[in-house]
């Protein structure tokens, strides 16, 4: 029998515990099987977690939320099951709490001393009986309660975990081209990068990418260390409501009624450009789970313009700027949501077809760190004709190393990226050739105008 609870510890200890239970692995395969649920001192926090350790034990993957609301069925009293979907939401709060590793140390060591006490109980009647060989079984085992024994895949058992392990869950882009490209979009623990030169549109993909995220009900955490948290907003509005910037102020009334249909929730925060570390924005995601909101996006306008937190010998910038994009991958990792970005190419490729990896400015290592890199050029020509080219640089998650044509609006950050054999990709690269004739035909008329001017001098 039990001898103590988990009651002295408090009902947010209790519930940091699930949730590490939830988000962890390990730690649940270290524990799973001498977790007394009725240690927990509310009904309801032992059903989850009697219901996560059967899972644990059936498919040996950790429960998905989807898993968990399924279990939900075998509660037929509304009442307590509306308390388990509302603890259900108290632990998705915790699942990112900073001290959830001090939780665990204490819960283990509860667990082991608990595991201990019963032991020596279970031995006085084992003693008593004369039972000497089952007394030294159970210290045995009673000795390596809560090791750590993760030595590995078992492979030949461990189908369901590879499977679960491996399984994404995309975030949606706006283009369906890009979507099939990334089999569904980026996922979390991803980093994405849009790389273009200075003036080509790099914010304006963010914003695309961070407006479909809230369109698809999802908490978007957007930094800019280039523009204002204001100008930002109104770069969102012109974008989500179709209408210029510059007319905003005339349509106030079907902009607040696009915004009030939107599911999802968007918080811009701005930093001075080179004042803000990954510190600094790891700080302000904890400040925004603090106060329930936990963001399923995160946009860093850009990661050229951070701040970094290292001294580097001769202080070069491409060592700088490699761990600035490795803590930017490091923060998918640990808010387990994906994370898109921008760099910056280099002036070389203004008057590039397709923008590769040679281009990057600063530091090749980024390519190497990333997830996905898309690239951006267009030409003079271009500008003059909404037209564009995306050159998708690398992809972990399918082709890469190809160009698609694509139409663009920057005055509200609409892109229209087309698959490479339909017909409105051939209109688009059609209009492409029309606009270099027409350059270089402007470029012989004044040419030839300035000979004969200069031939009558």
């Amino acid at each position: 029998m039990s001898i103590d609870t988990l009651t002295k510890y408090g009902s947010l200890f209790q519930t940091k515990v699930l949730a590490s239970l939830l988000s962890d692995r390990k730690f649940l395969e270290r524990v799973y099987d001498i977790i007394n649920p009725n240690d927990f001192d509310s009904e309801t926090n032992q059903w989850i977690a009697k219901t996560i350790v059967d899972y644990f034990k059936e498919y040996r993957v950790l429960p998905t939320p989807d898993a968990m609301k399924f279990s939900t069925v075998e509660i037929k009293d509304p009442v307590r099951k509306q308390v388990v979907y509302e603890q259900f939401k108290q632990i998705g709060l915790e699942v990112h709490s900073f001290d959830l590793e001090s939780v665990k140390d204490q819960f283990v060591n509860f667990v082991i001393n608990q595991n201990w006490k019963n032991s020596i109980l279970r031995s006085v009647e084992l003693m008593e009986r004369g039972d000497y060989d089952q007394i030294k079984t159970l210290m045995k085992n009673t000795f390596t309660v809560g090791m750590e024994r993760d030595l590995g895949m078992i492979y030949k058992d461990e189908l369901g975990r590879r499977l679960s392990e491996t399984l994404r869950h995309t975030i949606e882009t706006p283009w369906d081209v890009i979507n099939y490209t990334l089999d569904g979009g980026l996922a979390e623990k991803e980093l994405g990068i849009f790389m273009a030169p200075a003036g080509i549109g790099k914010s304006w993909l963010l914003i695309s990418v961070g407006a479909n995220a809230v369109k698809q009900n999802k908490n978007v955490l957007h930094y800019s260390l280039e523009l204002s948290e204001d100008y930002v907003g109104l770069r969102y509005d012109a974008h989500i409501s179709g209408f210029n910037s510059q007319n905003i102020k005339m349509h106030k009334d079907e902009v607040e009624t696009c915004l009030r249909k939107l599911p999802g929730n968007l918080i811009i925060k701005d930093y001075p450009t080179k004042t803000a570390t990954i510190d600094t924005i790891t700080s302000h995601i904890e400040q925004s789970i603090n106060y329930g909101f936990k963001p399923d996006m995160i946009i860093v306008d850009y990661g050229d313009l951070i701040k970094g937190s290292r001294a580097y010998t001769g202080g070069e910038l491409r060592h700088e700027l490699a761990n600035i994009f490795e803590d930017l991958r490091g923060l998918a990792g640990i808010y387990e949501c994906p994370v898109w970005t921008a760099t910056q190419a280099n002036r070389s490729a203004l008057e590039a077809d397709a923008i590769g990896a040679e281009f990057v400015s600063e530091a090749y290592s980024k390519i190497m760190i990333a997830d996905f890199i898309m690239s951006l050029s267009r030409k003079d020509c271009d500008k003059s004709n909404g037209t564009g080219r995306v050159h998708i640089v690398k992809n972990r998650f399918g082709r890469d190393g190809f160009t698609l044509p694509c139409r663009i609006d920057l005055r509200i950050g609409l892109f229209n990226i087309f698959d490479e054999n339909t017909n409105n990709a051939r209109d688009a690269r059609q209009d492409m050739r029309n606009g270099n004739k027409t350059i270089l035909q402007t470029q012989f008329n004044d040419l030839m105008e300035n000979v004969q001017i200069n031939g009558m001098g």
